[in-house]
């Protein structure tokens, strides 16, 4: 068809199955017909926007492809924050952190700098310029693993 609707929402489950084609729920998805393309949008009750979409090129470059899309309708049913992993890998190193000083883990600790660094790394790299930034910082800072800046 060369069309097609990119939908936004928070629910895993529509994510799993996006990837997988695996289904995680017990009613069937419902869908209705676009606007502006002939391919359907769906009408999950977590779907909160979505976008239609021309192809206007594809490009396959093995191992990945890329595809030029025109947009031609933008539809917002309840605006969202964009998600993103920073906030959960955030949430991971201060659990992480909160354990830094427990005397029975002090033979973790290098196990605890690497899961740290690299949670740290993910972060910087995600949501550079961001809240996440700068609470991730303050993190390592706070265990002794980055200088004040």
């Amino acid at each position: 068809h060369r069309e097609c609707v990119i939908h936004f929402s928070r629910d895993l489950s529509l994510f799993i199955f996006g990837a997988l084609k695996h289904q995680l729920f017990s009613e069937p998805l419902l869908f209705e017909p676009s606007s502006h393309v002939q391919v359907p949008y769906c009408k999950h009750p977590t779907i909160f926007a979505w976008i239609e979409c021309q192809v206007t090129e594809i490009n396959v470059v093995p191992p990945r492809a890329w595809v030029l899309l025109q947009p031609h309708v933008f539809q917002v049913l309840q605006p969202q924050p964009p998600f993103t992993r920073a906030e959960s890998l955030l949430m991971e190193l201060l659990i992480h952190v909160t354990r830094w000083d427990i005397p029975r883990l002090d033979h973790d600790q290098s196990f605890l700098f690497r899961l740290c660094s690299h949670y740290s790394k993910l972060i910087a790299r995600l949501a550079p310029n961001t809240p996440y930034e700068d609470q991730m910082k303050f993190l390592l800072h706070f265990v002794g693993l980055q200088d004040k800046k």
